[in-house]
Formats: C-alpha cells, structure tokens, sequence
C-alpha cells in the first residue's frame, strides 16, 4: 500500500471531508473516473484519518509521535520504522473502513461474509479507481487477488475484509516499475497492516510490532528482488519470508531529540512529558527521563487552572447534573 496524498487533505480538514470527490478533481491529484462511488473515496479519506488518530495516540510519549509530516511528506521520508508503522496502520486504516461501510451496505456492489451465500459478484467497474504514481507516491500493497468465487450478501453479516483489501489494492497499488528496495519494503509493511480489519486490535498489535521490527540491508532486497531463481535466491527468499509477520526497514531511525526541518523533525524541546506513576503506559511513566533528560534538556514544571465537571448528580429522569470546578494542575515540558 502507498502513502495517500490526500492525507494532506484530511489532516488540514479540507474540504476532502466534505465533498472527497470534488476536492481530489478540482486539484487534479486523483485520475478519478466519471461515476466513481463517492462512498468508496469517504471510507479511504476516514480510513487515514482514523490512523492519524490511532498513530499519535500510540505515541504520544514517544520521541518520534506521529507528526503531520509523516503523512504530508511521504515521499521525502527515510525507510526507517517509523515510517514502516505508519505505512502499515494508513492499511490497516484503509481496510478496516471499506470493511466496515461494506457490511453496513453503504458502498454500492458489495457485500461481507461468503458463508452466507448470494451470486458470486466481480467488483463493480464504478468503484475501480486508477492507479497513479502521482497519488501513490512510491509506497506499495501487494495482496492476493480474491478469487471470483468469493460470494456476497447484503448488511446483518459479520465484517468480511478481502472484498475491502481488493478496493485498497486497486486503489493504492501503483507498483513502482524500477521496484526499488524502498518499495519492496513498503509492500510487505503496508501487507501487515492490512491483513485483520479489527482496528483497535491491530493498531495495539502494529505498536508491538514496531518494537519488534527488523532491518533489512540493502543487498539482501535487491538480490532477493533480481536475483534469478537459483538455490542462492530461495535463500535469500527464505530469509525476508521469513520476517513475514514484522515490520522491516532499511535504515536506522534520525535523532528525534532534535529540531530538523529539512527531515520534518520538530525535536523534543518544548514538548510536554508527564509524571503520572500511576500510568499503566511505560512510555509515558518514563516520558519526563526519554523526552527531556536523555535529549539533553531540564523539565520545567507549570502550574495551570483548569475547569472541569464535578459533584454530578443524576435526577429522575433522565438527566446528569453537574458543577464546573476549578483545579490547579502541574503540567511539564522539556526546555
């Protein structure tokens, strides 16, 4: 799967989210094709934004934290794992909201589980976008194409994801001709993120698989990539297949303590941590020590006063009354 350039779109909440369609055509990113379902385009636009939103959560404590130019500057970005984790949840995302809008019936053409019967069904030509490495940028999906068996039925089924990972393919799978080892890499992470469409469990899962992930070197990718079909090159094949459930990279992580626009890394100064002990996260138990004290800063506390709900009562029926109370808090931040 390749990095969208509409995710610049919905991160600045453009008028992507209102109208997708007209936005892509007016700027002339997508080659979309008269009569292309509008509700296909909707669940690709959500689809990345709920990733967003599940990348910064994640790591909000971390050094690197999901930063806007991850996805605005896609293709400028380092092979690193990193940028394997947010490729792979941009799939998982992608997935997971064609899956869900597919079971629901609000996408024209399909439907969800096989075992309920119903005709077979071949994707519809109206939902076929084409491939463009102006939208696609340099990252790649490589699934398996569904067989024309797969049968489908209309809403009240369980979500079935194949018919939503042929959308995504077709969608985001402008295969970079020269197949570089970047986008050999970005096909296999982009595949992890879209193999399950339960998103909490995969975005968890995705976060245990950035600490797991492995690095590739450049020659053992392209070798496995050109090399002719010898017992050499099975070996070599044996060797990435066997990363097959990882996330892999090519090249080590930048400092993300420091400011460097040129990478779009904004640094760790300024950055607030967090002293909370009590937090079941180690990243944000250690935040103060990992964001601050180890990129070379001083944590600097400051007191703040801010209003929230209190002495809440529920009245017969139905209705939660509550006060707005003043609390003094202590907030920290790298300097």
């Amino acid at each position: 799967m390749v990095f969208l350039v509409l995710v610049v779109n919905v991160i600045s909440a453009s008028p992507l989210m209102k109208n997708p369609l007209r936005s892509y055509r007016s700027r002339s990113i997508l080659p979309i094709p008269v009569g292309t379902s509008p509700s296909v385009v909707d669940s690709i636009a959500a689809g990345t934004q709920l990733a967003i939103e599940h990348c910064q959560h994640a790591f909000q404590w971390d050094r690197w934290n999901c930063p806007k130019s991850t996805f605005t500057r896609q293709h400028k970005l380092l092979p690193t794992r990193e940028t394997a984790y947010a490729k792979a949840i941009v799939a998982a995302g992608i997935v997971y909201e064609i899956t869900r809008n597919c079971s629901r019936g609000s996408i024209e053409g399909c439907g969800c589980d096989q075992s309920l019967g119903g005709p077979p069904t071949h994707l519809p030509n109206h939902i076929y976008i084409e491939n463009s490495t102006e939208l696609l940028s340099s990252l790649v999906q490589e699934v398996p194409n569904l067989q024309n068996t797969s049968k489908w039925s209309w809403g009240g089924c369980s979500d079935d994801p194949s018919y939503a990972i042929e959308i995504a393919q077709r969608f985001l799978n402008a295969l970079d001709k020269d197949m570089k080892p970047a986008a050999y890499v970005a096909r296999h992470n982009s595949k992890i993120g879209s193999e399950t469409a339960s998103f909490g469990e995969i975005s968890r899962k995705l976060k245990e698989r950035y600490r797991q992930s492995e690095r590739l070197s450049y020659e053992t990718v392209e070798k496995s990539m050109y090399v002719e079909n010898t017992a050499k090159h099975e070996m070599m094949e044996k060797e990435v297949e066997g990363m097959e459930s990882s996330l892999v990279y090519l090249e080590q992580s930048p400092d993300y303590c420091v400011l460097n626009t040129a990478e779009g890394i904004s640094g760790t100064k300024g950055r607030m941590c967090s002293r909370n002990t009590n937090s079941t996260m180690a990243a944000e138990r250690n935040s103060c020590r990992n964001l601050c004290k180890k990129c070379g800063y001083t944590v600097k506390r400051l007191k703040k006063t801010v209003s929230k709900r209190c002495n809440c009562t529920f009245e017969w029926c139905c209705e939660v009354k509550c006060d707005t109370c003043q609390e003094n808090v202590d907030e920290f931040f790298c300097v």
